[in-house]
């Protein structure tokens, strides 16, 4: 196989690859799209060129998603600690 054809072979499976992520994203929103294609392993250069967006785009988008998620993680561990002192059955987790 020349260069030529390999160059041919990656345009067509990256035109593939693009059909197949519209089917998948098909219905969410910009955001939603971007988490989904993040999470199966799409880089955010690659991200940005298949929702026609800048991979400073993308980039501040995922920023924004970690951060939420991390701000999540830290209120459930918070309520899974008071819910622990709680069962105590007394005030303050003091076993009542």
């Amino acid at each position: 196989m020349n260069d030529k054809q390999f160059i041919a072979i990656m345009d067509r499976l990256d035109r593939i690859t693009r059909l197949l992520c519209l089917g998948v994203i098909q219905g969410r929103n910009v955001e939603q799209s971007i988490e989904l294609l993040d999470s199966v392993g799409f880089r955010p250069v690659q991200i940005a060129s298949i929702l026609n967006r800048t991979p400073n785009q993308v980039n501040v988008t995922l920023s924004k998603i970690r951060t939420r998620s991390k701000k999540q993680e830290a209120i459930e561990k918070a309520a899974a600690g008071i819910d622990v002192q709680t069962k105590g059955g007394g005030e303050n987790g003091q076993p009542g």
